[in-house]
């Protein structure tokens, strides 16, 4: 079947042309049984025409992949750029970019380098480059501590083939990354789809960041310039060894630290304009928020965004303060103009991000001649003094505050108690005033109200000594006129004790009343004998 659908030069010969021009095939059928020699032949016909069948099914499948490829590299690069590049920029990097730049020996100047990226960057190549610029980096630099990732040296198919507990944030996330785009605005279409892959594979290698919203855009870039494979070693290059991921961490403070940076270097770069959006209470977090999370790709046009991308790979992530830095200044005295907060607001959100050719020069002038190194480290140091004093300005309103509550719950306690000790009072009045007459004095035994008549604890009423049965008194003993005032408060120490148990058994006043006197005469007797009665 496959030797009759081979279309042959023989098919469109006259009958009459000589047989040898025909294929066997085609030949003039004889009659009889072939010999060995014929159908030798016909097995190599067969075999050479499948052969060819072959080679032109696998140049027809190459070539609608390389027609696919550019295609789709195509509907990838479809963005302006702001600075063009010419056909002897393009041969300037293939020169530039060899295989064997990676090895140590073949290191490229990084004034070269910055000189050509100056100069600017094709489209067509910039997915190159910024390997070529990552592997020059990586040469520099100490290789990274894989301790706590060990994910990191897992190919990249083999991520995907893991679950990731962010997917859903991921997947909500799609339809917000350059949706403009058209390689990114088809629902689950190939670009949607490889920024969830991408995304995905990072967030299991690097679990403690997970996923952030700003690493979509992050992505996106990448993933306009390079396949998936390439765009994810770019990512970990970027995170890792570029310290890209410490502002995605949940804590947030290199992002804190980048933001007061850059309020820092208004302030000392545009002093007028730094005071003039501080009296409107316009402050670096609301309008350079998503210019630091996403290197300026979620506001501004992608020939702008790839242009930080080529110094981002060249330097490091220092240079989105040069170009936060430099877009201030070329829209300085517009901004000035600006009356309140809201126009203010307006303008940096629309207006600055229109990028045009001649304020794109201006932006990248400013860019490479500014040299902001030493200052942010300063502005590193300062904002580090200022956490600790914040922190243990934290820690002392922390005690104040804990002191506050002690005392609080002890005016409690104090209330509690007095509110217990006015109830007592209304319950026991005629004990407290006995209390009270027990501490006013000693009382001689002429005068005390219970002298004629006294209770024993042995039982009936008997006269006390030195006194008649009818209560005349006699003279004290020598040198005693009454108890001393540590016997007083033993005293009322136990008619306290006595009168809450009498209390609690249900005792009846007149009965306390009664063993109370019995109790004081025994107390007395025993005092006059010079006996301890404190038990």
């Amino acid at each position: 079947a496959i030797l009759n659908s081979v279309v042959t030069p023989s098919k469109g010969l006259d009958s009459e042309v000589p047989t040898e021009f025909l294929s066997p095939m085609r030949k003039p059928a004889k009659r009889g049984k072939r010999d060995a020699a014929e159908l030798r032949e016909l097995w190599r016909t067969a075999i050479r025409q499948t052969i060819m069948l072959n080679r032109m099914e696998t140049e027809n499948a190459m070539l609608q992949a390389r027609q696919n490829e550019n295609e789709l590299k195509r509907i990838k690069l479809d963005y302006e750029e702001i600075v063009p590049c010419d056909k002897q920029l393009i041969e300037r990097w293939e020169q530039i970019i060899e295989r064997n730049s990676t090895q140590i020996g073949n290191k490229k100047d990084p004034k070269v380098l910055g000189h050509a990226i100056r100069t600017g960057v094709p489209r067509s190549k910039r997915g190159d480059v910024w390997t070529f610029l990552a592997e020059q980096h990586s040469m520099n630099t100490a290789p990274v501590d894989t301790k706590r990732f060990p994910n990191f040296n897992t190919p990249y198919h083999m991520l995907l083939k893991h679950l990731t507990e962010h997917q859903h944030a991921i997947f909500i996330d799609l339809g917000r990354t350059f949706p403009n785009h058209q390689f990114y605005k088809d629902p689950l279409g190939l670009g949607q789809l490889s920024l969830f892959n991408l995304l995905k594979a990072y967030s299991i290698l690097d679990p403690e960041l997970g996923y952030c919203q700003g690493l979509g855009f992050i992505c996106g870039v990448l993933l306009l310039h390079c396949d998936e494979a390439n765009s994810f070693q770019l990512l970990k290059h970027l995170m890792f060894r570029r310290n890209m991921r410490t502002k995605y961490l949940p804590d947030m403070k290199k992002f804190q630290l980048q933001l007061y940076q850059l309020s820092r270097l208004v302030k000392d770069h545009l002093p007028d304009l730094y005071v003039w959006l501080d009296q409107n209470d316009v402050s670096p977090t609301l309008y350079a928020a998503p210019w630091i999370l996403t290197v300026f790709s979620s506001q501004f046009p992608l020939g702008f965004v790839a242009r930080v991308f080529d110094l981002l790979f060249l330097e490091s992530s220092d240079v989105i303060f040069k170009f936060a830095i430099a877009l201030l200044s070329v829209h300085k005295q517009q901004l000035l103009a600006k009356d309140n907060f809201e126009e203010i607001m307006d303008y940096l959100k629309t207006v600055v991000p229109k990028m045009e050719h001649t304020c794109m020069e201006q932006i990248m002038k400013l860019v490479f001649s500014m040299d902001i190194g030493k200052q942010l480290a300063e502005y590193k140091v300062e904002y580090n003094v200022l956490q600790e004093e914040i922190t243990t300005t934290n820690h002392h309103l922390e005690m104040l505050n804990r002191e506050k509550t002690q005392n609080q719950h002890l005016e409690q306690q104090l209330q509690f108690a007095q509110s217990s000790i006015a109830h007592w009072r209304r319950l026991v009045p005629h004990s407290k005033l006995r209390n009270h007459a027990a501490i006013a004095g000693p009382v001689s035994g002429a005068n005390h109200p219970n002298a004629g008549s006294l209770r024993w604890p042995t039982g009936g009423t008997q006269s006390r000594p030195g006194t008649t049965k009818r209560g005349a008194a006699h003279a004290p003993a020598a040198g005693r006129l009454g108890p001393s005032a540590s016997e007083a408060h033993i005293h009322r120490t136990q008619d306290r004790q006595i009168r809450f148990r009498q209390q609690s058994l249900g005792v009846s006043s007149q009965g306390a009343r009664r063993a109370d006197r019995k109790r004081r005469t025994w107390f007395a007797t025993k005092a006059e004998e010079g006996e301890d009665t404190f038990f």
